[in-house]
């Protein structure tokens, strides 16, 4: 009910006792924005996010593990979202270990059209998933240090995109002592 056309914008956060808040929300609704707190069920938000994903543009989203993430691009189907409206993508990535990675999906561009993208906490993306065929777009560029640490970027080509020199502000958050 709360979501049935009327709502916009939707954004969560649980502090009560510390228990996290899920959301019974299954359904398209045309969300344009959607932001979990730091002790909500992931899995509902990424669901909700994936049913709007042609809507959204703007996630904000605490990620623990690889399935929250997967839940996120691919929903319960085998199939991944493309988020076509999507201009800012904020992941707060939590409890990942510093030498995990995450397979991407290959030829696929999920997020054709940001112009923002956040990426704190760890970063296990092996691939160039969150770059492809954004690199005209993308203004704005906050990843954690492993990035240039595990030289990252290198790595899955990003640096030489084009596009990558029409950025307005990159930024890399502090080091590690297991970037050392």
């Amino acid at each position: 009910m709360l979501c049935n056309g009327r709502v916009r914008s939707l954004g969560v956060s649980s502090w009560r006792d510390g228990r996290p808040v899920s959301l019974g929300l299954q359904s398209e609704s045309e969300l344009t924005m959607i932001m979990s707190g730091p002790n909500d069920e992931c899995a509902s938000f990424a669901m909700l996010a994936y049913l709007n994903s042609r809507t959204l543009t703007a996630i904000h989203a605490k990620i623990q593990h690889v399935h929250d993430w997967l839940d996120l691009i691919c929903g319960n189907a085998n199939t991944p979202a493309a988020f076509t409206s999507l201009k800012t993508l904020s992941l707060n990535i939590a409890n990942v270990d510093y030498s995990d990675e995450w397979a991407g999906i290959e030829g696929v561009i999920m997020f054709p059209n940001l112009s923002t993208l956040e990426v704190t906490g760890a970063y296990p993306f092996a691939d160039d998933m969150l770059f492809r065929g954004n690199g005209s777009t993308i203004r704005y560029l906050h990843l954690p240090f492993k990035t240039i640490a595990a030289n990252a970027l290198e790595k899955v080509g990003i640096l030489g995109c084009t596009g990558v020199a029409q950025m307005k502000q990159i930024r890399f958050g502090d080091s590690t002592e297991a970037d050392k």
